[in-house]
Protein backbone atom coordinates (compact mmCIF):
# COMPACT_ATOMS: atom_id res chain seq x y z
CA UNK A 1 0.00 0.00 0.00
CA UNK A 2 1.24 3.46 -0.61
CA UNK A 3 2.05 6.20 1.73
CA UNK A 4 -1.49 8.39 1.92
CA UNK A 5 0.04 11.42 2.23
CA UNK A 6 2.35 11.26 -0.93
CA UNK A 7 -0.81 10.23 -3.58
CA UNK A 8 -0.58 11.87 -6.76
CA UNK A 9 -2.71 9.56 -8.38
CA UNK A 10 -5.96 10.14 -9.85
CA UNK A 11 -8.75 8.23 -7.45
CA UNK A 12 -9.90 6.23 -10.45
CA UNK A 13 -6.21 4.79 -11.25
CA UNK A 14 -5.76 4.00 -7.96
CA UNK A 15 -5.37 0.53 -6.69
CA UNK A 16 -8.63 -0.87 -4.73
CA UNK A 17 -6.65 -1.69 -1.46
CA UNK A 18 -5.27 2.26 -1.79
CA UNK A 19 -8.63 3.29 -2.40
CA UNK A 20 -9.93 1.45 0.66
CA UNK A 21 -7.49 2.42 2.66
CA UNK A 22 -7.60 6.21 2.01
CA UNK A 23 -11.81 6.02 2.58
CA UNK A 24 -11.09 4.45 5.72
CA UNK A 25 -8.45 6.54 7.19
CA UNK A 26 -11.41 9.23 7.79
CA UNK A 27 -8.91 12.23 7.15
CA UNK A 28 -8.22 15.25 7.07
CA UNK A 29 -7.99 14.75 3.35
CA UNK A 30 -6.68 17.19 0.54
CA UNK A 31 -7.18 17.69 -3.06
CA UNK A 32 -5.34 18.79 -6.06
CA UNK A 33 -7.23 21.12 -7.46
CA UNK A 34 -5.87 22.99 -10.32
CA UNK A 35 -2.42 23.08 -9.78
CA UNK A 36 -1.86 22.90 -6.38
CA UNK A 37 -3.38 20.84 -3.17
CA UNK A 38 -6.10 22.77 -1.60
CA UNK A 39 -7.35 23.18 1.89
CA UNK A 40 -8.42 20.58 3.94
CA UNK A 41 -11.35 18.39 2.36
CA UNK A 42 -14.00 16.09 3.72
CA UNK A 43 -15.29 14.12 0.88
CA UNK A 44 -18.73 12.10 1.93
CA UNK A 45 -18.24 8.08 0.91
CA UNK A 46 -20.09 8.85 -1.84
CA UNK A 47 -18.61 11.74 -3.12
CA UNK A 48 -15.16 10.61 -4.60
CA UNK A 49 -14.37 11.90 -8.27
CA UNK A 50 -12.54 9.30 -9.98
CA UNK A 51 -10.75 12.25 -11.86
CA UNK A 52 -9.33 14.13 -8.70
CA UNK A 53 -6.49 12.81 -6.21
CA UNK A 54 -6.71 13.23 -2.80
CA UNK A 55 -4.27 12.40 -0.25
CA UNK A 56 -4.35 12.48 3.33
CA UNK A 57 -3.29 16.28 4.99
CA UNK A 58 0.32 15.34 5.70
CA UNK A 59 1.20 16.55 9.29
CA UNK A 60 3.03 20.08 10.34
CA UNK A 61 6.81 19.98 10.34
CA UNK A 62 8.09 19.85 13.94
CA UNK A 63 9.45 23.34 15.02
CA UNK A 64 13.24 23.43 15.23
CA UNK A 65 14.28 24.61 18.21
CA UNK A 66 17.62 25.28 19.75
CA UNK A 67 19.40 27.58 22.72
CA UNK A 68 21.51 30.18 22.61
CA UNK A 69 23.87 31.60 25.47
CA UNK A 70 23.75 35.45 25.94
CA UNK A 71 27.60 35.72 27.26
CA UNK A 72 28.99 34.12 24.09
CA UNK A 73 26.41 34.31 21.45
CA UNK A 74 27.10 30.20 20.73
CA UNK A 75 23.70 28.33 19.46
CA UNK A 76 23.38 24.92 20.98
CA UNK A 77 21.73 21.97 19.75
CA UNK A 78 20.59 20.93 24.08
CA UNK A 79 19.96 22.80 26.87
CA UNK A 80 22.82 20.68 28.47
CA UNK A 81 24.96 22.01 26.21
CA UNK A 82 24.31 25.12 26.91
CA UNK A 83 24.22 25.07 30.52
CA UNK A 84 27.32 22.56 30.64
CA UNK A 85 29.13 26.05 28.75
CA UNK A 86 28.81 27.88 31.83
CA UNK A 87 28.48 30.26 29.61
CA UNK A 88 25.82 32.79 31.10
CA UNK A 89 21.71 33.10 30.64
CA UNK A 90 21.02 30.49 28.21
CA UNK A 91 17.20 31.07 25.80
CA UNK A 92 15.37 28.81 24.38
CA UNK A 93 14.69 29.50 20.80
CA UNK A 94 11.47 27.59 18.87
CA UNK A 95 11.03 28.35 15.22
CA UNK A 96 7.10 29.86 14.56
CA UNK A 97 5.79 28.17 11.68
CA UNK A 98 2.73 29.93 9.80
Amino acid sequence: MTDLTTITTPFGLLDTETREALRAHGGPYQVFAGNNWGQPYSPHQDEWCVDFAYRVKPAPPKPREWWITLDDGFWWTTPEHAHEANAGEVIHVREVLP
